[in-house]
């Protein structure tokens, strides 16, 4: 299995809230996920992010429109949601 990994958190210093703040009527997030969806061979999208109070917007995003999720430390996040059962995984960024 392919997985997209995405790492997303709000805590942008430029543009706070960027990660859920609406692009053309969907949140950036949404529109991340739809393109990984996309990718040839991709079976699941998982969004990481970190265990901060701002981020808990990220994980009811992902329990909202039934996606895995994984909350960590900003350090660990990428690695621990590795973890998951997957052969290959890649990683995109949103926030």
């Amino acid at each position: 299995m392919i997985a997209a990994i995405v790492q997303a958190r709000m805590g942008s210093t430029r543009l706070p809230g960027k990660t859920l703040a609406a692009v053309a009527g969907k949140p950036m997030l949404a529109r991340l996920v739809e393109r990984a969806r996309r990718i040839p061979g991709v079976e699941q999208v998982i969004i990481a992010t970190t265990e901060k109070p701002a981020d808990e917007a990220i994980l009811r995003f992902a329990a909202d429109h039934g996606l895995p999720a994984y909350a960590g430390s900003e350090r660990t996040c990428w690695t621990a949601s590795t973890g998951r059962p997957a052969d290959s995984a890649f990683r995109s960024s949103c926030g």
